[in-house]
């Protein structure tokens, strides 16, 4: 997978709080939506999901991520995807996940090597091959 960008013309370069949740936001390629909540199973991304990606705010849509923390290592997700609604898993959102997690977490001593993301379609393991410049 590329590197993630955080600055794109498809969404605010800022985290931003809608549906009253904290979104912050990066492009895999394609752009993603990842916002922390308490509990992805009691999550109403089927409301959410579809009211973000349509939000004008984000011109060409956008995929959402509900993200869990069960751990400092593992993650429960779920996934919005623009145009096919929500899906057992997401190659590009995990990775978008993972750079969120990473990036928000390198300040606070983060020193995970991999990182489990869990899925209603399965778990991923995620971990970086190479450091980013």
């Amino acid at each position: 997978m590329g590197a993630p960008v955080f600055s794109h013309k498809d969404f605010p370069s800022k985290p931003l709080i809608l549906e009253n949740i904290l979104f912050n936001f990066v492009s895999m390629g394609n752009p993603h939506a990842v916002g922390f909540i308490k509990n992805v199973s009691e999550s109403d991304l089927l409301t959410i999901g579809p009211r973000i990606e349509n939000d004008p705010r984000f011109p060409n849509k956008i995929n959402v991520e509900f993200v869990e923390k069960i751990s400092d290592n593992h993650f429960k997700i779920r996934v919005w995807e623009r145009g096919c609604g929500e899906t057992m898993a997401c190659g590009t959102g995990a990775c978008a996940v993972y750079a969120i997690i990473i990036k928000d977490q390198v300040g606070q001593n983060f020193k995970q090597n991999e990182i489990i993301l869990e899925f209603p379609g399965g778990k991923l393991y995620l971990s970086e091959n190479e450091k980013r410049k």
